[in-house]
């Protein structure tokens, strides 16, 4: 059961995240804004189920929902990623790898797409 409620949380955060960037019409200039929040909100998603200790095996599995080759492919290397970083037992050093891990994923992003509109 908990298993279960683990992936289905995640299967329904990132389809939440995915949909609701993509629901409204963005002109370009915010193009780069709406994609880089998406993948800053995944990478969140992504690194608090890694410091929740679920199974890398659950989330590579979760990456295979039914989003397009590149967004598969995108949140495939963020788990691989996210679960080369240590798992803390503190929550504020779990805190810190979080906001660490979402920063570096938005930046990344960033750097990528905000001047190519």
């Amino acid at each position: 059961m908990k298993k279960l409620s683990i992936i289905a949380i995640t299967c329904f955060t990132v389809l939440f995240i995915v949909t609701s960037v993509y629901a409204g019409d963005t002109d370009s200039t915010d193009n780069w804004r709406s994609m880089c929040e998406m993948v800053s909100k995944l990478s969140r998603v992504t690194m608090t189920k890694r410091q929740g200790r679920v199974s890398m095996q659950k989330m590579m599995d979760v990456t295979q929902l039914d989003l397009s080759e590149k967004m598969t492919n995108l949140w495939e290397t963020m788990v691989i990623e996210a679960y080369e970083e240590p798992v803390y037992s503190s929550k504020k050093y779990q805190k810190r790898a979080i906001e660490d891990f979402t920063n570096i994923w938005y930046l990344d992003c960033v750097k990528k797409f905000k001047n190519n509109n």
